[in-house]
């Protein structure tokens, strides 16, 4: 009997103690995207997702419309770009750029996260391409609180043949859940000087990222 007295207070501590840890983890996450709060910020309604980031200095934002090669990739209602971010006024495939796009999870591949880095790995890590991966399996938290785990791929200078070289390319990719799809965050660079600097600005915009 003297157990069962107890367990109505064993409860209460328990229930206390996952509240105090939540409203930790949840302080620590506010804590952490503070820095991005007071930023005015871009939403978008598109491809059945509708979400925000924030604008932040030294990206600028260009329309899909205005980018020279979109008009090459497919567009659908299972997968278009969204929008680019260039760092800065050049709007060729060499300046350095984030693509953001919509996705479809009943795609071919796309279905989880897991899928999709394991077929961008196929695509670069071979003895054609000689992909070397920079960072896998680190994770951000975005300013809704999901985490999202980036995968960073450097391929190198590559001499096909006598006639044909393959330049240098760096890219880093991060996938947002959005119920049934993916916001996909892209960025490349081919220069190494400015893909170190441009990174920290992709990891802000994936952390700046929200559910609307």
């Amino acid at each position: 009997m003297k157990y069962l007295r107890l367990l109505p207070l064993l409860f209460f501590v328990v229930m206390l103690a996952a509240c105090t840890s939540s409203q930790q983890g949840e302080g620590q996450d506010v804590e952490h995207n503070e820095d991005l709060k007071g930023l005015s910020r871009s939403n978008y309604d598109i491809g059945k997702v509708s979400f925000s980031v924030a604008e932040l200095p030294g990206l600028t934002q260009v329309h899909r419309d205005s980018v020279p090669w979109t008009t090459y990739l497919p567009q659908t209602e299972e997968n278009a770009p969204i929008t680019y971010f260039f760092m800065d006024m050049k709007r060729t495939l060499s300046a350095p750029h984030i693509r953001l796009e919509y996705i479809d999870k009943k795609l071919d591949m796309m279905g989880t996260k897991e899928s999709i880095f394991g077929w961008l790995k196929s695509l670069y890590i071979n003895p054609e391409q000689q992909g070397q991966i920079l960072e896998e399996g680190s994770s951000l938290t975005t300013m809704d609180g999901q985490e999202v785990e980036i995968l960073a791929i450097k391929r190198p200078i590559v001499q096909v043949n006598d006639s044909l070289k393959r330049g240098l390319k760096m890219m880093a990719w991060a996938y947002l859940d959005h119920n049934d799809r993916f916001v996909a965050m892209n960025f490349s660079a081919t220069d190494e000087g400015e893909y170190n600097e441009g990174l920290p600005q992709f990891k802000d915009l994936v952390r700046s990222y929200k559910d609307e």
